[in-house]
């Protein structure tokens, strides 16, 4: 007896997860750095992939990933899974003292803050500015 074929929902959600896997082992291996950030720059992959990429360059490249994460984070045309992940990681993973001594990132997540047109962003961004310390 012949299984039912895959629809074609079923499928993507099968080589998304394969790819998400491929994604998380290149975070062992240093020559992978500038295919994770490829990846997480990538606005038409999917989101689960984005930000396992995000979690392996972090690994792999913390400077490049708070680099590419500041720019994601506060670019208002990207997906908000990612924008808020890359918020969240920034306050909780990242050098956070770098991360609040960068004034013009500051001020750009203090726009995002107030954009209420991503307000899973905006909380992230809003829970980031009241961390910030002497604040």
């Amino acid at each position: 007896r012949r299984a039912a074929p895959l629809g074609q929902r079923q499928r993507r959600i099968l080589v998304v997860g394969a790819r998400q896997e491929a994604v998380r082992f290149m975070g062992s291996y240093p020559d992978a750095q500038t295919t994770l950030e490829g990846i997480l720059r990538d606005k038409s992959e999917a989101t689960g992939v984005r930000q396992q990429s995000g979690a392996s360059l972090r690994n792999l490249a913390p400077d490049r990933f708070e680099a590419i994460a500041k720019e994601i984070s506060t670019d208002p045309t990207d997906d908000p899974e990612v924008r808020a992940a890359c918020l969240s990681a920034l306050q909780h993973l990242g050098d956070t003292a770098r991360v609040y001594a960068d004034t013009e990132f500051v001020d750009r997540v203090q726009e995002v803050s107030s954009d209420e047109s991503a307000p899973q962003v905006a909380q992230v961004a809003r829970d980031l500015l009241e961390q910030r310390p002497n604040s």
